[in-house]
C-alpha cells in the first residue's frame, strides 16, 4: 500500500479561476491551505478568501484558511527619539 503524500505550493498570480483550477486538477490536488495573512486581492477578486473558497468547494477541493497561524506577520516598531 502506498501512503506517499505530496505537498505542493502555488501562487495564484493573475490566473483566471478556470486556469487555477485546471492546474490544481492536473496535479490531483484535493485540499488547499491558504496561508496568506490578508486573503484579499483588488486586482484579482476571484482570489479573495470567500470567492476562492466557493470556487474550490464547487469542484470538490477542500479549503482551509491558515493565515493567522502561518501567514506573514507585519510588526510595527515604534522608535522614540
Amino acid at each position: 500500500m502506498n501512503n506517499h503524500k505530496e505537498l505542493f505550493t502555488i501562487g495564484h498570480s493573475n490566473h483566471s479561476s478556470e486556469a487555477f483550477i485546471q492546474l490544481l486538477k492536473q496535479h490531483e490536488v484535493t485540499a488547499i491551505a491558504d496561508v496568506r495573512s490578508h486573503p484579499y486581492s483588488r486586482q484579482n477578486p476571484q482570489f479573495t478568501q470567500a470567492a476562492l473558497k466557493a470556487t474550490l468547494l464547487e469542484v470538490g477541493i477542500y479549503y482551509v484558511f491558515l493565515g493567522k497561524e502561518l501567514g506573514a506577520v507585519c510588526q510595527v516598531t515604534l522608535i522614540v527619539m
